[in-house]
């Protein structure tokens, strides 16, 4: 059974890209297994998930370079 996991985007300024271009690159990344590339095609591969992409969004914004670095862990922890 494949289970169905919710990306969400912290916007950690490291890029200037626009969200759905880092969205088209990640599903790039997934599809074409290149775990090297993306934190996120690792997960999706080593937990065999299903990302629902339509609901990707921007869940926090954060310029201090320690405090968006806390922020982002706590995020992948709780998720």
């Amino acid at each position: 059974m494949k289970k169905t996991a919710y990306i969400k985007f912290l916007v950690n300024g490291e890029t200037s890209r626009p969200l759905d271009v880092r969205i088209k690159e990640h599903k790039n990344y997934v599809r074409n297994y290149q775990v090297d590339r993306s934190n996120l095609a690792q997960h999706v591969w080593d937990n065999h998930h299903q990302i629902n992409w339509k609901e990707a969004s921007i869940i926090q914004k954060e310029q201090n370079f320690g405090k968006r670095k806390l922020k982002e862990s706590a995020c992948i922890q709780l998720n």
